[in-house]
């Protein structure tokens, strides 16, 4: 295997992040460098602590106060759990972890992405670092059975939902309400939203991730959306939206917000409509940024529950249980709202 080949497949040798790169340039050569891998990316180092040094090295050997290795990578740390040494020496390879985002930033999805040809240079240069897939298979391909490790798989994930408070003094039909949202909350918790490899590491995190992803959006929703008077839906403008994702980034990627939140509100009964008010769809004038973001203007959110749980009388519930989880608990109002620990309405 190549010398600093990333536990992910990265190659740390060519990669626009590594310290071994920017050791070559001098300041203005790097500068220019970056604008490249902007065009060509999406993306580009942006400071200092950004001269990575790749995760093969020892954590207590990194730069003080750079920002990556990220610590928290879920794939860094899925393969350290394995003691692997990249995820191709892993029982698993390929999990689904790695079939979905092991080649992300493959020429194939930057050219769907953008729609543009890239280079040979600009592949060669920018692109080739990331092909981890290609690079991990071919590393697999030349192991023997005893260089394979057998994969640590962690425990099905735990339920922290608090059990709905029983003698509330509150009316008949403002408990049902308040169940309904409590059962909402409960089912996004417990779902694995058809996803496989949930008792590998990496692939568990990312479910925790998607999970919380559903739990900032209804959040958002019901502290900032506003009652479309004579429907039964809510409306939220995009600069509310986009302001409060706080950690939740990818629910400004349209490509995740439709084809993950959408579809899987939907299966929990509730239905999610972007409105683009405008025409033009990508640039400044537009309602996505040429990337794929969704900006903080141009477009809204119409959000509606069916009948089932209970229509608008049940988003009326989730928005006076978000007022009363502020008023009592300020910053830590999320952390009560993600359990779906209704005591607040016990006197």
């Amino acid at each position: 295997m190549p010398e600093n080949v990333a536990k992910c497949g990265a190659d740390c040798n060519i990669c626009p992040w590594s310290k071994s790169v920017q050791d070559t340039m001098t300041k203005e050569q790097y500068a220019e460098y970056c604008v490249g891998c902007k065009k060509t990316l999406g993306y580009a180092p942006t400071g200092p602590y950004q001269n990575c040094v790749g995760c093969q090295i020892p954590e207590d050997e990194w730069p003080e106060g750079a920002r990556i290795p990220l610590k928290n990578c879920s794939i860094r740390l899925c393969v350290k759990r394995t003691g692997a040494e990249t995820c191709a020496h892993c029982s698993r390879f390929p999990c689904v972890y790695i079939d979905d985002r092991a080649d992300e930033w493959s020429q194939e999805n930057i050219e769907k992405k953008y729609n543009k040809k890239v280079s040979d240079e600009d592949y060669n240069t920018f692109i080739l670092p990331f092909e981890r897939y290609n690079r991990l298979m071919k590393v697999h391909s030349k192991l023997t059975p005893e260089q394979i490790v057998e994969v640590s798989t962690v425990p099905p994930l735990k339920s922290k939902i608090v059990k709905f408070p029983e003698n509330l003094e509150e009316s008949k039909e403002s408990i049902t309400t308040l169940k309904n949202v409590h059962k909402l909350l409960t089912e996004m918790t417990k779902s694995t939203f058809g996803m496989k490899d949930i008792d590998v590491f990496a692939q568990q995190e990312r479910l925790k991730g998607r999970i919380r992803h559903l739990q900032r959006f209804l959040w958002i929703i019901g502290n900032f959306a506003e009652k479309d008077e004579g429907s039964k839906s809510f409306l939220i403008d995009a600069k509310s939206f986009i302001k409060n994702r706080r950690s939740e980034s990818l629910l400004g990627d349209h490509s995740f917000f439709v084809n993950f939140v959408v579809k899987k509100f939907q299966e929990l009964g509730v239905i999610i409509e972007p409105i683009p008010l405008t025409v033009v769809q990508k640039g400044k004038k537009g309602w996505l940024t040429p990337t794929g973001a969704l900006r903080d203007r141009n477009w809204q959110i119409r959000i509606s529950f069916v009948d089932e749980i209970g229509s608008v009388k049940t988003l009326d519930a989730l928005k006076k249980y978000c007022e009363r989880l502020e008023t009592h608990y300020g910053k830590k109002s999320f952390g009560f709202f993600v359990k779906a620990d209704m005591r607040v309405f016990q006197k």
